[in-house]
């Protein structure tokens, strides 16, 4: 009963710290918290590599990243990252199918900050057509909350 009990202890313990995981320091890019995240959910959802044959590349990993420029509510981050994924098109077999894509790419990326965050507001490289809309942290609309006074 004891070991089981201290079974449920750890398990809450490690659970608890990865309430919040967009706080984590994994999501740190240049310093500064949560820069990470929406950049990746942004080129995951509308990002193609490969002169399109990859249309939906995952964010494997940051290779370097350099801040280009900021304002006080935009900040211009130029990022070459690891990408992976499966790319459309015929197979040296000659069938059609997928195949394995992954490569290295550079792209530019710029945020707006918020309230409650950063928001990706642009991206430079190819882009696949009708890209998902992804949630933004300012709440149901694409747009910045806008101050009433």
């Amino acid at each position: 009963m004891v070991g089981r009990l201290t079974l449920l202890i750890i398990v809450g313990l490690s659970l608890g710290g990865c309430a919040d995981s967009s706080q984590s320091r994994a999501w740190e890019l240049e310093g500064r918290q949560g820069l990470l995240q929406p950049i990746r959910q942004y080129y995951e959802h509308n990002a193609q590599e490969e002169d399109g044959r990859c249309k939906q590349p995952l964010f494997d990993a940051v290779i370097a990243s350099e801040i280009v420029d900021e304002t006080d509510d935009l900040l211009v981050v130029n990022i070459r990252h690891r990408y992976r994924g499966r790319a459309s098109g015929r197979r040296r077999s000659g069938r059609g199918g997928s195949r394995r894509c992954s490569g290295i790419g550079e792209r530019t990326f710029t945020l707006q900050q918020g309230e409650s965050g950063y928001r990706v507001v642009d991206m430079t490289g190819p882009r696949r057509r009708g890209g998902v809309t992804i949630p933004t942290p300012f709440g149901s609309t694409s747009e910045p909350p806008t101050d009433s006074n």
